[in-house]
């Protein structure tokens, strides 16, 4: 059945005469209207499974006998190494779990999902090739724009600016460019890697936002 969910920063109440009254009513839960809060338009609601529960729960619902991912009791040391040469702060303290080769942290333990399809199940951090952890731009978007060891920085009104977007190689003044993994700014704003080595940067935003001109 459905819960009451607080009505705050602009968001509105569901619209009873948009369902049938058999459903509930509507008005427990939220509308999020893009033209009253700053974001897309969502619906969401609040609901609680009525009935008798059957027990304990069955045994292959356990995390510990979870085929989807793996929880780790520590970061690699491939992670860590990474924090120290890259970062300027320190793996946050979460859990962490690999599904295949990705890593993703999350705020708590997750539940057992070897019956769903999940497209993330936290954070994606990235992916670890043997000894060699891959960062991936959700990791970088995740931080603050002082977490990071070296920068590149890039204005709006200039051609490298669309050259990025466009996934083209940069060649920067290699003086004022510095060499390795470096946080591709726009204005002061992450906006993704770049990999950087005698002035020439190679480009490391996502193939699928690249713009076509």
């Amino acid at each position: 059945e459905l819960l009451p969910l607080p009505k705050v920063a602009g968001i509105a109440e569901g619209m009873n005469r948009w369902a049938p009254e058999s459903r509930g009513d509507m008005s427990l839960t939220s509308r999020l209207w893009p033209q009253r809060i700053q974001g897309e338009g969502h619906f969401t609601a609040l609901l609680v499974k009525c009935g008798e529960t059957s027990g304990e729960a069955p045994r292959d619902s356990n995390i510990a006998s979870c085929k989807s991912f793996t929880m780790l009791k520590e970061l690699p040391v491939s992670v860590k190494a990474f924090y120290k040469k890259n970062m300027t702060i320190e793996p946050k303290e979460a859990f962490y779990c690999t599904m295949g080769d990705s890593l993703y942290r999350l705020p708590c333990e997750p539940p057992n999902v070897d019956m769903l399809k999940v497209a993330r199940l936290g954070l994606y951090m990235g992916i670890l090739k043997g000894k060699v952890f891959k960062p991936s731009h959700p990791f970088l978007m995740a931080q603050k724009r002082d977490s990071f060891q070296r920068y590149i920085h890039l204005r709006c009104e200039e051609e490298d600016m669309q050259k990025y977007l466009r996934g083209d190689t940069l060649v920067r003044n290699r003086n004022e460019t510095p060499d390795g993994l470096a946080a591709v700014t726009a204005e002061g704003y992450l906006l993704g890697w770049g990999q950087s080595s005698g002035g020439v940067v190679k480009n490391m935003y996502p193939k699928g936002w690249r713009r076509q001109r």
